[in-house]
């Protein structure tokens, strides 16, 4: 929250001057712009220090929310910085529908786009993906920043698919929700079932016992829980505009073979065997559905397989 965060940079600015000594301090990394972003300006300003700012998807919220704050202080972070990185192309498309063209473009003259990275325990622990069944849909939410709201939003979307008649659980893995918050939203609901979210190994054993992953993004969420899920050949839902948004498709244009007479597929042999079917007409609109609403973003389709 900017508003929050004006209110105590004085502290913090204190706090860092307090407990480090700015001598070898040769760069700053702040992590977002309405929080460490002003901190590293004010550095800058009285000490001379350049410094680096990342967009995350929590600025481009409070940008959206009230773009007073851009006008007010974020500007002044932006153009001052040496690099701003956007953790997602995204980001810097909406950042440039609020600022004037010489302001973008003397801020995107020092910009590039660097997606979260992660650990190479991910690289040497690679799985392979696996058939997502449609019979009974076995769902993982898991993170640091869970909220209430998200939480909901996503037990409404599995009242929907309940309605016709699918089987979906979902299994919440996080901390941060206090005060009991994720037991109230849970309690009596036998589809949902919670974890501490505790290290990488327990998330990759998840990750790996779970036929999708979805994380409508929160402020303050990293990226990197997307990529480490496709590490495990798990499937991942996320919020247009962000997660990987406008990143990467694999093997979307390929028509697997399928077996599930509930949305179509699948055909019964002489005996009444269930035998799969391959849904190339399905598929093919499909593609053509995602053609038309990404170009008419000015986005094209890179149909990778790997």
């Amino acid at each position: 929250n900017p508003k929050h965060f004006e209110k105590h940079e004085p502290q913090i600015l204190q706090h860092l001057l307090q407990h480090i000594s700015l001598e070898n301090i040769n760069l700053a990394h702040a992590h977002s712009l309405f929080g460490s972003g002003a901190v590293a300006y004010q550095l800058f300003r009285n000490y001379n220090i350049p410094y680096i700012v990342e967009i995350r998807n929590e600025d481009v919220r409070n940008i959206g929310l009230n773009p007073f704050w851009l006008k007010r202080q974020g500007i002044e972070i932006l153009t001052n910085a040496s690099r701003v990185v956007f953790l997602n192309r995204n980001y810097q498309d909406f950042l440039a529908t609020k600022l004037s063209n010489s302001t973008a473009d003397r801020i995107f003259g020092q910009s590039l786009t660097i997606l979260d990275g992660i650990d190479n325990f991910w690289f040497t622990n690679l799985h392979q993906p696996k058939p997502v069944s449609l019979i009974k849909i076995r769902l993982l939410d898991a993170g640091a920043d869970l909220d209430t709201k998200h939480l909901r939003n996503l037990i409404k979307a599995m009242n929907i698919i309940t309605k016709k008649n699918l089987t979906i659980t979902l299994t919440i893995m996080g901390n941060a929700l206090k005060d009991g918050q994720l037991e109230k939203i849970a309690a009596g609901d036998d589809r949902i079932d919670t974890l501490p979210y505790r290290d990488k190994e327990q998330l990759m054993e998840q990750f790996r016992r779970h036929d999708i992953f979805v994380l409508p993004e929160t402020a303050g969420s990293s990226t990197h829980f997307y990529a480490e899920s496709l590490t495990q050949g798990i499937p991942v839902i996320y919020n247009r505009h962000e997660g990987l948004d406008g990143i990467y498709t694999d093997g979307m244009y390929i028509p697997w073979e399928c077996a599930n007479e509930r949305h179509g597929c699948g055909w019964r042999d002489a005996k009444g065997r269930l035998r799969p079917a391959y849904p190339v007409f399905s598929v093919r609109k499909v593609m053509k559905e995602l053609y038309a609403f990404v170009d008419a973003r000015g986005g094209i389709i890179n149909a990778h397989q790997s």
